[in-house]
């Protein structure tokens, strides 16, 4: 499976509801972190653009909802998720339409 494909897809399980978002919070920056060789090689503009904040806002999630202002409850990490994914989809099919 291309890396692009599968990091969408992740983000996608996720925005769709069937991807845990507490697991999802850990795993992203794994993944994308195991993938990032690969991705570098099929879409530079995504891998750049996949190694920006989403990582960062993994780790502010707050499943627990505490309300520590130094974390984001689930709407605003979906929000977030959402706005990348959306980016990353149009660069990707900027990539396939190059190719």
């Amino acid at each position: 499976m291309r890396s692009a494909q599968k990091i969408l897809d992740m983000m996608a399980e996720f925005l769709s509801g069937s991807y845990d978002p507490l697991d999802f919070s850990y795993d992203y920056p794994q993944v994308l972190a195991d993938e990032r060789m690969v991705l570098d090689n099929e879409n530079p503009a995504l891998s750049n653009f996949l190694d920006g904040d989403l990582q960062y806002v993994c780790g502010c999630y707050d499943p627990y909802d505490t309300g520590d202002p130094d974390t984001i409850d689930l709407n605003q990490f979906k929000a977030k998720v959402r706005e990348v994914y959306d980016a990353a989809a149009q660069l990707t099919d900027a990539h396939r339409q190059a190719i």
